[in-house]
């Protein structure tokens, strides 16, 4: 593994520890539920915000501001205004909006080494639980971001047919559900032990933006956006429209998890995490709601 990787993965190792179950959980949350949330909200608050403008010392570090200067960049808007706004306090207007998607290993170094600089993360601080719970707040967050600011390109989704609630028209959705699915589980499955198989070879080759490991993703990116659609298609019970609908957020949850875990080499961090949350989807959360179909059949 490179150096650098190596470095960036022990710093942010602690915050690590603590960030995965909250986020998974939250990403688990997240995709069978319509949540949004604003992009470029303030970071959480901490005792200390010397120039009262909206943003912690800590805070002000990672934005680059001046912790002494409620408006940084005198454009006439507090620092934390203009974070809350979506727009970066360190650059005038016009042009300072925030890019919401964001490298998690740098943010999160970022916030460790001004949390450091500043003494809530020491461990002899009487901050320190605190300061560790705001990190690991503030990351799980811009993790939740990069998620919803994943996009399938190449799948536009459509309402899903809704049937009658009959006994026959159930067990001829349930029959079609049952022969479809288990093709789905089993390519799959396949496909995803070979992109791991892949990428335990690039601990030889120490190059995590090989094209292979990246091609190998991609071709099962392709394959959920292709099962999805044809999950669609599928004349649906209005009493399965439920757990329907929440196999096809799984799936599409799958595939953008996929996506993130593909860009480990440039975001290690970010990349972890949606293997750790896809690896759960693989062994909990899809066999979870296959077992409901393979029960009624």
């Amino acid at each position: 593994m490179p150096n650098k990787i190596k470095v960036i993965l022990i710093l942010v190792a602690i915050v690590a520890v603590f960030s995965v179950y909250k986020l998974t959980q939250y990403v688990h949350k997240i995709a069978n539920e319509s949540s949004t949330y604003q992009d470029g909200s303030a970071l959480a608050n901490s005792d200390n915000d010397s120039d009262q403008d909206g943003l912690t010392n800590r805070e002000e570090s990672y934005w680059n501001t001046d912790f002494q200067n409620p408006d940084t960049d005198g454009d006439g808007f507090l620092d934390g205004e203009e974070v809350a706004s979506g727009h970066d306090p360190s650059k005038p207007g016009p042009d300072d909006a925030i890019v919401s998607a964001k490298n998690l290993t740098e943010k999160s170094s970022a916030l460790l080494v001004s949390g450091l600089a500043e003494g809530s993360l020491k461990v002899s601080s009487i901050k320190f639980d605190k300061s560790i719970d705001s990190v690991v707040d503030d990351l799980f967050y811009q993790s939740t971001i990069n998620y919803q600011k994943t996009t399938l390109n190449n799948l536009v989704t459509e309402p899903i047919v809704t049937i009658g609630s009959d006994q026959k028209s159930v067990q001829e959705y349930l029959k079609k559900m049952n022969s479809v699915l288990a093709l789905f589980w089993l390519d799959d499955l396949k496909g995803f032990i070979n992109v791991l198989n892949i990428f335990q070879e690039l601990d030889k080759t120490q190059n995590y933006k090989d094209p292979k490991f990246k091609d190998s993703i991609d071709n099962e990116v392709a394959r959920f956006e292709n099962q999805i659609k044809q999950l669609e298609t599928i004349p649906t019970p209005s009493n399965w429209i439920d757990v329907h609908g929440q196999l096809v957020l799984k799936m599409q949850s799958m595939a953008k998890n996929y996506l993130l875990f593909k860009n480990i080499g440039d975001d290690p961090m970010q990349g972890t995490i949606s293997y750790i949350t896809l690896s759960r989807e693989f062994t909990e959360d899809l066999p979870a709601l296959l077992n409901l179909y393979v029960l009624k059949k």
